[in-house]
């Protein structure tokens, strides 16, 4: 993937949209895309997350283990972003990815991202406005999430 496709998608991604071209830049050029074949796995669940995997293509399916099963949480596509807190601070995989076709990916460790917020100061308000909409969503998914257990058990 070319950089300015990448910064292209970057621009897609809710969090990373109020970010200006250069800053998009920084964070394209310090990301490898990876890829990996339907039905195999980017990451597992309690994994340390070392930053947030944007799909750059194809689909993933996010899933937990409970009761020696996997159960199916969520389904994420091209441009959406999973473990955005993991570019903020030190999280573990909060489910199992796995592919459900060929996919493209990107990570967005928090060197990089920390390094952007350092040199790009003026975006950290903005940035601290997408994460608290983030949180009251991922507040709400952990609710749903939270009664499907609840069900299981």
């Amino acid at each position: 993937m070319a950089l300015h496709e990448s910064v292209n998608l970057l621009r897609q991604v809710k969090l990373l949209n109020c970010l200006n071209d250069d800053a998009l830049t920084l964070i394209a050029f310090n990301c490898r895309l990876n890829v990996v074949r339907e039905g195999e796995t980017l990451f597992y669940e309690g994994e340390d997350a070392t930053g947030a995997v944007l799909i750059a293509s194809g689909s993933v399916t996010l899933s937990i283990h409970r009761n020696q099963t996997y159960h199916v949480v969520s389904r994420v596509g091209t441009g959406e972003l999973i473990d955005p807190f993991s570019m903020i601070s030190l999280t573990r995989r909060s489910h199992t990815a796995k592919a459900d076709d060929n996919v493209s990916y990107m990570v967005i460790d928090r060197n990089t991202f920390h390094r952007v917020m350092e040199e790009f100061p003026n975006h950290a308000e903005s940035i601290q406005d997408a994460i608290q909409e983030d949180m009251e969503e991922t507040v709400t998914s952990l609710l749903r999430i939270s009664r499907k257990l609840d069900a299981l058990n």
